[in-house]
This record gives structure tokens, C-alpha cells and sequence, in this order.
């Protein structure tokens, strides 16, 4: 799953940001509260601190493991956002009158 980080300029990412952008969580509420219980899991490492950051760019397995065994996870690739080429300062078609 390509997920779009909003900044160009960035080159690392929050790990409970990516959670609410993935679509792994309903809000970055949640997100936080589920990285400060320690539910929340990158390339099988846990993650213990609110800013603990991703590299833009690279694959990374990120979960969620619950207390009572249920497990959700998904690979991730963070990306910056594709801006399409600039409109041409010429029209299509010659104006004729």
C-alpha cells in the first residue's frame, strides 16, 4: 500500500501519522493512544514513543497487535505526493476570428 506523505520536502515521517494515513486507524487520536500503549509494531519492533519517525520512501511492515491476540498489519511504502507537469503558456488551438 502506497501511502502519500503531504509534505515534498520531508524526509521522515511520524509513525502515529502514518497509522491515521494508512487507513489502520479512525483518527490520529487513536493513532497516538494506540502507539503509547504499545500496540503498534514496525517491522516487528515495537514502537514506545510518539516520536518515533519512518524514512520516506522505504517498504516498511507496520501492525497492530492487540492485547487479545488479534493482529492488523500491512505493508507500507511512504511516498511524497506526484505533481503533474505545468500547463502550457500556448493554447491548444490558434484563436481565429
Amino acid at each position: 500500500m502506497n501511502v502519500v506523505w503531504p509534505s515534498r520536502i520531508a524526509t521522515h515521517a511520524e509513525v502515529w501519522r502514518v497509522l491515521d494515513l494508512s487507513g489502520l486507524t479512525n483518527s490520529p487520536r487513536e493513532s497516538r493512544n494506540y502507539v503509547r500503549a504499545g500496540f503498534v509494531f514496525l517491522n516487528n519492533e515495537p514502537i514506545r514513543s510518539i516520536s518515533d519517525q519512518m524514512e520516506i520512501g522505504k517498504d516498511y511492515r507496520l501492525e497492530l497487535r492487540f492485547p487479545n491476540g488479534v493482529i492488523q498489519g500491512t505493508v507500507i511504502r511512504l511516498v511524497t505526493p506526484t505533481y503533474y507537469k505545468p500547463r502550457l503558456n500556448q493554447p491548444d488551438t490558434a484563436y481565429r476570428k
